[in-house]
């Protein structure tokens, strides 16, 4: 039988997962006219930094306890963590084999390397994020979450035992640490994109942040003052996030933790589900949507450039680039929704189910084999051991 470590959910931070889950979409494929909005869509990329601190927050809400301890063992995490994601990234390599096989300009042995590195998750190691641009350009955030996956069961009980003081000076540091891009690029005007943007290391803040943030929030939850702050802070780290991404500031302003107090700020008061705002997002649909986020996020890529290619086909012209956009997105979303109905929920219950069922078989011929080893070693003790005519009982029970 399956055991699993359930805490009630927090609808509005799934439906949250939906709409940076879309950011990273329209950073990457709209096309706006307007000079704010494409401010917006070129710092849109922040939608991951959202994801890896959200990240933290939620594990650590799953799989942290009062004591505080880790709910489960490592090796279960781990195996949970594994049947989530790495499914349906596999099938976004897949997908991906047409466009890097047909069009991909890079050498073939530049192919096999990244290909191989991307099956292993490892293509975000390298310097200069090369391995990391060719096979399903977005799952290079995979090869840092797993990263991350097997670092939580180590560092999240010590960020849990820490007071709250502590967590503040912790959560200080992780922006600090997370935002030297940004210091770089202010002190010498120009900044290695690709090796501060894709490094797992260089990410690590911003998860433990999102850990620390979970933990001030599970020791925050019942004053009553946070509950009728929070829609009012909910709202206004939204409004600030939106209107420096629609300004026209460097991107380096944006880089890894560089804006994580205004995300932690948003999550954790989204947490408290009070607010319009946490309404909308806890609603029916919204939360059907992040449940398929993950989907929508490292399959948008490839499947963009293949619906493209089928409008193509099908003669259909986009005289208007919004058209288009939101054509192009709504069979995505829907495409998503249907690959984690159909693909990404059922393969995951299924290697959960498989490594349950091993690990209860392991247990049984454990327990079997110390019963067996327990009555050898009491029937040794029993028995008299003779000598000639000699009977003596041993006397080392």
């Amino acid at each position: 039988m399956q055991v699993t470590y359930k805490s009630p959910q927090i609808r509005s931070l799934t439906g949250l997962r939906y709409i940076a889950a879309a950011a990273v979409v329209a950073h990457h494929f709209a096309h706006p006219n307007s000079s704010a909005l494409k401010n917006l869509v070129a710092h849109s990329f922040l939608g991951v930094t959202l994801f890896f601190i959200l990240s933290g927050f939620i594990l650590s809400y799953t799989y942290l306890d009062a004591q505080p301890q880790m709910k489960g063992d490592k090796g279960k995490f781990w195996v949970a963590r594994f049947a989530r994601v790495y499914p349906v990234y596999l099938i976004g390599i897949l997908v991906s084999a047409p466009l890097v096989l047909a069009w991909d300009n890079h050498s073939k042995l530049l192919k096999l390397i990244s290909g191989i590195s991307s099956i292993f998750l490892l293509q975000s190691w390298p310097p200069g994020h090369v391995l990391g641009q060719i096979w399903n350009p977005p799952g290079w955030s995979l090869s840092a979450e797993m990263f991350f996956y097997l670092c939580f069961p180590f560092i999240c009980i010590p960020i849990a035992r820490l007071s709250s003081k502590r967590l503040a000076v912790l959560m200080l540091s992780c922006w600090l640490i997370g935002s030297a891009a940004t210091v770089g690029y202010i002190a010498n005007g120009a900044i290695a994109r690709a090796e501060w943007m894709f490094s797992p290391l260089r990410r690590l803040p911003e998860f433990s942040l999102g850990i620390a943030v979970a933990v001030l929030w599970s020791k925050n939850k019942s004053p009553r003052l946070l509950h009728v702050l929070a829609p009012f802070l909910t709202l206004a780290s939204l409004i600030l996030l939106i209107a420096l991404m629609c300004s026209s500031l460097n991107e380096a302003y944006f880089f890894n933790a560089a804006l994580s107090p205004i995300i932690a700020l948003l999550i954790f008061s989204l947490a408290y589900d009070r607010g319009i705002l946490a309404r909308f997002l806890g609603s029916k649909i919204m939360v059907r949507l992040g449940s398929a986020s993950y989907s929508l996020y490292i399959l948008h890529w490839a499947l963009w450039y293949e619906i493209s290619a089928v409008f193509k086909r099908l003669h259909f012209i986009f005289t208007n680039d919004t058209l288009q956009f939101s054509l192009c997105f709504v069979v995505l979303t829907g495409l998503s929704c249907l690959c984690f109905i159909y693909i990404e929920e059922p393969i995951n219950a299924r290697i959960r189910n498989l490594h349950s069922a091993w690990r209860t078989r392991t247990d049984k011929r454990d327990r079997s084999q110390l019963n067996a080893s327990s009555v050898r070693e009491r029937t040794f003790r029993d028995e008299p051991a003779t000598t000639g005519k000699e009977v003596s009982y041993r006397s080392d029970a």
